[in-house]
């Protein structure tokens, strides 16, 4: 009896290294790719919330006009409209900051516009294009297969639609 099992054990011996050599590469890819994802969701949520603080600055500090539609060339506007976009890049409404760190690292002033909705002139909208970068990785993953390499960093987009009112 115990010959049999001395003979199962040498004939089973190292499976347990080629196992875990077959599955933690998978583990390490489903490992990643859930801290991506959550770092993905993290930066969009955070992204969306900075948009609705900017939003309620300028539905509240913008003026409707006597037809109701605000003009956004007008200096008050433009103040206030760079004061929102400082809102969402750095949390603060103080233009002239330079100590407060961006929240969102590669995200400037010309990524977001303030513009009318297409549809309704009373609407504002606000738009961001933020280019979102891999936590872990670098930006480019290399094709082993031939060819170019693949891309990790893509556009993610964000809008923000109010309407300014008489107070």
């Amino acid at each position: 009896m115990k010959q049999i099992i001395k003979q199962a054990r040498k004939q089973h011996a190292g499976t347990a290294s080629i196992e875990m050599a077959l599955v933690l590469p998978i583990l390490l890819i489903l490992l990643f790719a859930i801290t991506e994802f959550g770092y993905l969701y993290q930066q969009y949520t955070a992204l969306n919330v900075m948009q609705r603080s900017a939003a309620r600055y300028l539905s509240k500090h913008l003026d409707p006009g006597i037809n109701g539609v605000v003009d956004l060339t007008s200096d008050t506007a433009l103040d206030h409209i760079a004061k929102a976009k400082q809102l969402i890049l750095k949390g603060t409404t103080d233009v002239n900051s330079v100590t407060d760190l961006p929240r969102f690292s590669g995200l400037t002033d010309d990524d977001i516009s303030v513009a009318h909705s297409p549809n309704n002139n009373d609407v504002i909208v606000i738009t961001t294009q933020f280019t979102f970068k891999p936590f872990l990785g670098q930006a480019q993953f290399p094709n082993f297969l031939g060819g170019e390499d693949v891309v990790l960093s893509f556009q993610l987009p964000a809008s923000m639609a109010i309407r300014v009112v008489n107070q």
